[in-house]
């Protein structure tokens, strides 16, 4: 049997009202929007009818320092992917979390609650970078979180995984004769007491479709690519230089191996910024307009006008042939599997992007032109962890 081409994975980042952090300036949205839930549900559609992945939607568990020049609403991921899940049919669902300041037990019943609620398309994002304002808001100290974060990292994910691996998939009986429910020998507590948790279990959530939702990483510096080869099946990079994001690439699927998992299990995503104009000189002059709202002499600010600034990564700016052209050579170098894609501003440059860039991809045979399965397990190409008895898998 011929062997299947590889082709692209993307998935689209979305902020409220954009990447670049001036895109609400342009007013091509009203302010009420980055709350609003029919705003997100029609960037989904469009992601959903370009055949992408997933959407990822971002969090964060504090106010921005500055609320006054940015769109400062952050609703919970989890609550607003879940009022997409009705809106959309085989678009995946990313919920962003950060681990220093979340309690395992209720993400893991959250994300397993929108992987049932979707038929199979949730996954978590975990980062383990926060803001001071988070540790406060939850009555931590930061320089005790900032020193241990990438050790709680390891834990919340070790838990998360054990709690969604704690109901057998035939534990719901259902017998009516016998009056048995759920057959109570399939569903373990986890019995979890470890340095930073103590969670006995189990979900009070049954086993989903995908057995567990994928887990995305986020990996910019090497302790967290040491947590991505361990805990990710998808793994978001942070390098921008071609030669350092292929070495960043190859470096993630080697750890990986050595402890025991197959790098063909697991997924490295670049994440890519992107301004699309009609021509390089109108992409350009748009992300200088932007900057200009950030920066009183009009100097660029190109990637540190983004609203994900300091994660790393890519800025493409150019026509849709220019960009189209950047993402295939970072895949066909083996710079990634695919991509996080951040369009500047909403809607006008997801349109762009998803209208003009992705269908050029198409027609290079480098991304998909429907759907193949209905879980998100399947537009990754991922299998299902095997749950071994005793309620872990692997």
């Amino acid at each position: 049997m011929a062997r299947r081409r590889r082709t692209l994975h993307l998935l689209l980042g979305v902020p409220p009202l954009g990447g670049h952090r001036a895109a609400w300036r342009r007013a091509e949205l009203p302010a009420g929007a980055q709350a609003d839930p029919s705003h997100y549900a029609e960037l989904a559609g469009l992601a959903e009818a370009a055949k992408l992945d997933a959407v990822v939607l971002p969090d964060a568990a504090a106010l921005a320092e500055d609320p006054a020049s940015a769109p400062p609403a952050r609703l919970d991921p989890s609550v607003l992917l879940g009022a997409l899940a009705t809106a959309t049919t085989r678009i995946g669902l990313v919920a962003a979390t950060g681990t220093s300041t979340a309690h395992p037990f209720e993400v893991a019943r959250r994300i397993a609650s929108l992987d049932l609620v979707s038929g199979g398309r949730a996954a978590l994002l975990a980062t383990s970078d926060f803001p001071e304002a988070a540790a406060l808001n939850v009555g931590d100290d930061p320089a005790a979180l900032r020193g241990e974060r990438h050790r709680r990292a390891a834990e919340f994910l070790h838990v998360v995984q054990r709690l969604w691996d704690s109901w057998h998939p035939s534990a719901v009986v259902g017998d009516t004769a016998r009056g048995l429910f759920v057959d109570p020998e399939r569903i373990a507590p986890i019995d979890h007491d470890g340095e930073f948790f103590a969670v006995r279990g189990p979900l009070p959530v049954p086993r989903g479709p995908q057995g567990r939702p994928p887990v995305l990483v986020a990996a910019s510096s090497d302790a967290e690519r040491a947590l991505a080869a361990r805990h990710g099946e998808i793994v978001l990079g942070g390098e921008g230089l071609l030669e350092r994001a292929v070495t960043a690439y190859n470096e993630v699927k080697a750890r990986a191996a050595a402890i025991g998992r197959s790098p063909d299990r697991i997924r490295v995503l670049g994440r890519v910024a992107t301004v699309v104009g009609a021509t390089e000189a109108d992409a350009r002059a748009r992300l200088r307009e932007l900057d200009a709202y950030l920066r009183d002499d009009g100097e660029p600010l190109g990637a540190a006008g983004w609203a994900e600034e300091g994660r790393g990564g890519v800025l493409l700016v150019g026509a849709p042939e220019q960009v189209a052209e950047e993402l295939a050579r970072r895949f066909r170098a083996g710079a990634a599997d695919g991509f996080v894609l951040t369009p500047d501003v909403f809607p006008s440059g997801a349109r762009d992007l998803l209208e003009q860039v992705v269908p050029i991809l198409r027609q290079r045979e480098l991304f998909r032109r429907d759907y193949e399965g209905v879980t998100l397990r399947d537009h990754l190409g991922l299998p299902q962890p095997v749950l071994r008895r005793g309620a872990s898998a692997t």
